[in-house]
């Protein structure tokens, strides 16, 4: 008792002198609600954190129903604390409209290096394409627009591959067994190595089952990712290998040389690049196997257009996919309601300003009743999962998956897209100049890899699956697990493609990690061009990036959770799903 009253006594005026303190006033300062704009309400400030409370079992969809979605549709923007920062979030379409057509001389793009530039997120990611602008934006993307808005139609067979290596093979196990499937876990490993192959143009392998990451540095592992694409850029390809165009990696490496990229600058643009390539594919593949087990008659729908589609192109797979519409109004209807991206809070008013709706002249109606007050340094965003939900937009069945929305021809399916963008009504490859660069390879991998996995399989949702979604960041299903078997009736041109190399699966379960190119190498005896370091840098660059990954993950949980476990009071634990995925 004596101990503890010593204890009080001396701690009364160190409590005393913090609150006092410069840093504490600091931070109360932060929290304050700001003043402009006037005219629209302010989320209270607890709302961001209850994401880390995981006694607090809310997701990030029920936060936003209970707290976020009244005020913000009533009003068409709110002031929302996120970021250490007061923000303005923008669920309005001619708000965002008004937004996204901006020059970037009244609300220009700014990433996290100048948000929260002490940030883990900010040291991971750097100053990259995604986050910069004015003339570095424009270098970036005279660079590399090429290489990631080109057509990915020669990449079929690559992403054929890899859907039975790292999705038909397992599942084919689990349905043998009778056992439900991880489809999170194997979706990452199936995205990332149709990252590094499609994109970067980096072969990869087999992972392992069982990976020793812990050992190692994050630092180490991005410098193995680095290494493989300098190494994949600078040997010719195995005589077995198709053609394609140069990968991403290719023409980073090309800026290297030639000096229009420093080496932090290829290294930034190439975490984020990788990072952005990777885990929007895989959010939106979970997102519609989702919504497909919960309506089975969109998969059989599926299932006979693609044979139908088949049966008019001989076969031929590529332009077969092209003319699968309800395909593809189903991919568009699950980026609708679950974009990856769900919230965005990336620009920052240049000068003092107003923002009005699209089409209005904000010296005209600064004193408008929808004219918002934005002072100089402010952040702006938009809510995409608010916006492309809109009743007002999309009718009284907003919130249900209605593919047919979108149209029933392929024609009228990119008529409605193109409408839907131009109107900001549809927002999940967000839009104006600074739209998705990485649009066209997600909506390729997306559909083909359903087309894959609809032509040999059914699959339900695992009872034991509790229908939760992600707590913050990224929005997608978590830790969903489904329930596959064979089709009675599978599509014989695609599944004879998928079932040609279960061979490949098999090695993979046995260790072996051999590449299907290697080994058509191998048994035919053709010598290769390369260097023993160039094939070693390309047949563990994929094992490299889930290190990395992993590694990466790690360091940002262990330093976040550094700085925020002492604020946690007793019998209240941080989730650490949010924690990695801070901004």
């Amino acid at each position: 008792m004596f101990l503890n009253f010593l204890i009080l006594v001396f701690s009364i005026p160190i409590v005393v002198l913090w609150l006092h303190s410069s840093p504490f006033r600091h931070a109360l300062a932060r929290l304050r609600v700001p003043k402009f704009p006037e005219n629209i309400p302010a989320v209270p400030f607890w709302v961001t954190l209850l994401p880390f409370v995981t006694r607090v079992e809310l997701d990030q969809t029920k936060i936003f129903d209970r707290h976020i979605k009244a005020p913000l549709r009533k009003h068409g923007a709110v002031k929302i604390f996120f970021g250490a920062r007061w923000n303005i979030l923008v669920h309005d379409p001619a708000y965002l409209r008004a937004i996204l057509a901006d020059d970037e001389q009244q609300w220009e793009k700014s990433g996290n290096h100048e948000k929260v530039p002490h940030s883990v997120v900010a040291a991971f990611l750097g100053h990259n394409i995604i986050s910069s602008r004015g003339e570095t934006w424009r270098k970036y993307r005279q660079m590399l627009t090429s290489s990631l808005a080109r057509s990915f139609d020669a990449e079929h067979d690559a992403v054929l591959r890899q859907a039975n290596a790292h999705l038909c093979g397992p599942i084919q196990d689990h349905v043998d067994g009778n056992a439900p499937t991880d489809v999170s876990r194997l979706l990452q490993r199936y995205t990332s190595e149709n990252t590094l192959e499609s994109v970067f143009g980096v072969p990869g392998h087999h992972w392992k089952e069982r990976e020793e990451w812990l050992q190692h540095f994050c630092e180490k592992h991005q410098q193995q990712l680095r290494d493989a694409i300098m190494a994949a850029a600078a040997s010719p390809p195995l005589e077995t290998e198709p053609e394609r165009p140069p990968g991403l990696g290719n023409r980073l490496v090309a800026a290297l040389r030639e000096g229009s990229l420093t080496e932090k600058e290829f290294t930034d643009n190439l975490m984020v690049l990788f990072v952005a390539s990777q885990e929007n594919p895989q959010l939106l593949l979970t997102s519609t196997l989702r919504l497909l087990a919960q309506h089975p008659a969109s998969q059989q729908r599926i299932h006979d257009e693609l044979r139908s589609a088949l049966t008019r192109h001989s076969g031929a797979l590529a332009p077969a996919l092209h003319d699968t519409p309800y395909l593809t109004a189903v991919v568009y209807e699950a980026l609708r309601l679950y974009p990856p991206i769900a919230q965005l809070i990336n620009r920052r008013a240049a000068r003092s300003g107003v923002l009005v709706p699209a089409g209005s002249d904000p010296a005209a109606h600064a004193d408008a009743p929808r004219a918002l007050w934005v002072p100089a340094g402010t952040y702006l965003g938009y809510n995409a999962y608010s916006t492309n939900r809109d009743p007002v937009a999309w009718g009284p069945d907003a919130d249900a998956f209605v593919p047919e929305r979108w149209g029933g021809s392929a024609a009228a399916v990119r008529k409605a897209v193109s409408s839907r963008r131009a109107r900001a009504e549809f927002v999940s490859f967000h839009g104006g100049r600074r739209a998705c660069l990485g649009e066209q390879y997600t909506l390729l991998l997306a559909r083909l890899t359903l087309a894959v996995l609809v032509a040999r399989f059914e699959w339900v949702v695992d009872p034991g699956w509790d229908g939760a979604m992600t707590a913050a960041g990224p929005l997608c299903t978590r830790n969903l697990k489904l329930m596959f078997r064979e089709r009675p009736d599978p599509v014989s041109h695609v599944a004879r493609r998928t079932w040609a190399a279960r061979s490949t699966h098999a090695a993979t379960a046995r260790g072996t990690g051999v590449t299907r190119a290697r080994r058509s190498a191998s048994r035919s005896g053709l010598a290769t061009t390369r260097s023993a370091s160039s094939v070693s840098y390309r047949e563990t660059s994929s094992r490299a990036v889930r290190t990395w990954m992993a590694a990466s993950r790690l360091e940002m949980f262990l330093v976040v959770r550094k700085t925020f476990q002492p604020a946690a009071t007793r019998g209240v634990t941080w989730s650490k799903a949010a924690l990695i995925r801070l901004e």
